[in-house]
């Protein structure tokens, strides 16, 4: 798989767990943003909102694969 092609994937997983996660049941709703590639090197800057909630949210997002592992 093109590093590429996994970014749809990463995005896809992240939605999933973001959605699995949720142990108090809210009506909030999220976006992410991010570039459709990854580069060697640089940074991969993400923006990530919240939307329609009554109370603070703390969120882990996280990038994994063979030979790259950080969440923050």
């Amino acid at each position: 798989m093109r590093l590429s092609g996994a970014v749809p994937v990463i995005a896809c997983a992240v939605l999933a767990l973001l959605t699995m996660a949720d142990p108090v049941k809210s009506k909030g709703q999220y976006t992410i943003v991010g570039p459709g590639t990854i580069h060697s090197h640089r940074d991969y800057n993400v923006a990530v909102a919240v939307h329609n909630t009554k109370e603070p949210v703390t969120l882990k997002i996280g990038i994994t694969g063979p030979s790259y592992n950080e969440t923050q």
